[in-house]
């Protein structure tokens, strides 16, 4: 037994268990969304929900080679005590996300029109996805750098707030008469209150990319 116990005492093996639950739990929350989805929604509106999330998924991938550098450099300069340049990344990486995720979605509203077309897709729920663009982008960075701080059950956190307020809101908001335009919505609210989450975790917990001192 004390060999297995040590196993579970060390911090690679809480950290995986910790995300690998993370993980179980925003799936589980996710499949509900879908299922949700595709049982409130008529064929053509669960149809074009699909298409927005896939599209969230394509523009996220830019944000993640992001996350993966602030979870790589954070901890790095952190080491070398050097959380005046952590900070400092953190605030670029941040300004930076949230002005590229602005300049998408400016370019994704100029295109709704055409969009809508092309992929058949109301005009309403297209625009309001747009908004969703700058807040998942920014939202990577807030990941890299928890990621980066080790602070693993708040990067765990995101994923499961994110899910879960997806789930319930579109609950709420078909309750209230929106249908498609509810679930994007949904989309748009929870992805924001995951962000919120991270950011204040972040301050409370004093991590580098605030260069707080965390003696005081």
């Amino acid at each position: 037994m004390q060999p297995l116990t040590r196993l579970i005492r060390e911090p690679f093996f809480r950290a995986s268990g910790i995300v690998f639950t993370g993980s179980v739990a925003a799936n589980a929350l996710n499949y509900l969304f879908n299922l949700a989805a595709g049982r409130l929604l008529a064929p053509q509106g669960y149809g074009e929900a699909a298409t927005l999330v896939t599209l969230a998924m394509i523009v996220s991938i830019p944000a993640a080679t992001l996350s993966t550098l602030l979870a790589k450099y954070v901890p790095q300069l952190k080491a070398h005590g050097r959380r005046e340049h952590a900070a400092l990344i953190f605030r670029l990486a941040q300004r930076s996300a949230w002005v590229v995720g602005i300049i998408f979605m400016a370019a994704l509203l100029i295109a709704s029109p055409w969009m809508g077309r092309t992929l058949r897709l109301t005009l309403l729920p297209l625009m309001l996805f747009s908004a969703l663009l700058p807040i998942n982008t920014a939202a990577a960075a807030v990941k890299g750098a928890l990621q980066g701080e080790e602070q693993f059950s708040s990067f765990s956190a995101m994923a499961v707030i994110e899910a879960g307020g997806k789930l319930a809101l579109t609950l709420v908001f078909f309750a209230l008469g929106l249908a498609l335009p509810g679930v994007v919505l949904a989309l748009v609210a929870s992805s924001a209150a995951a962000y919120l989450y991270g950011i204040i975790r972040n301050i409370l917990q004093c991590s580098s990319v605030y260069a707080c001192d965390p003696q005081k």
